[in-house]
Parts: structure tokens; C-alpha cells; sequence
């Protein structure tokens, strides 16, 4: 990832298209094609299964190549808003 940002892609393993964002609140995903995330050093997102984060949460802290394996919920292909935040980030 390029400093002060985290890359979504369409694939796991961090294969085909993919989308960098920085720091702050993104209240509508890109796509609805997110199996995998990077996330740099220092930095943690929290993915929202509702657009305007709603719905399910999820706090991650570092780099997930294949969404499907989160437990409970399964967050592949379901990213509908998120925030990337630099330091301490409470729990969603």
C-alpha cells in the first residue's frame, strides 16, 4: 500500500482491480466486489455491510487476502462503507 492508504480488490489475494483510499469516512464502497484488503502499518478500517455504515460491522487491523475467511460475518463481497483510520481506533 502507498503511505496514509489501504487497497481493496475485486479478487483474493489482493489480485484484479483494485482501489486505494486514505484516512476518513468512505460512505459508499466502490464496488460491491471486495474479496480482499491491505492495510499499511498503524492504520485499521472498519468495513460496514449497509452503505452510511450501517448494518454489520467489522474493525481490522491488518491485511485480510480473502474476506471469506472473517468470522461472523462474512464480509466478501459485501463492503458497502468503511472508514480508515491512522492510531487507536475503538471497536466498532
Amino acid at each position: 500500500c502507498l503511505p496514509f492508504s489501504c487497497t481493496q480488490s475485486s479478487t483474493r489475494s489482493y489480485l484484479g482491480l483494485n482501489f486505494t483510499a486514505g484516512p476518513g469516512d468512505h460512505p459508499g464502497a466502490v464496488s460491491d466486489g471486495t474479496s480482499s484488503i491491505r492495510i499499511p502499518p498503524g492504520y485499521s478500517v472498519i468495513m460496514y455491510d449497509s452503505p452510511r455504515f450501517g448494518g454489520n460491522a467489522k474493525l481490522l487491523t491488518e491485511s485480510v487476502p480473502c474476506l471469506r475467511l472473517l468470522d461472523n460475518p462474512n464480509f466478501e463481497n459485501q463492503v458497502k462503507s468503511y472508514t480508515i483510520s491512522s492510531g487507536e481506533l475503538q471497536q466498532a
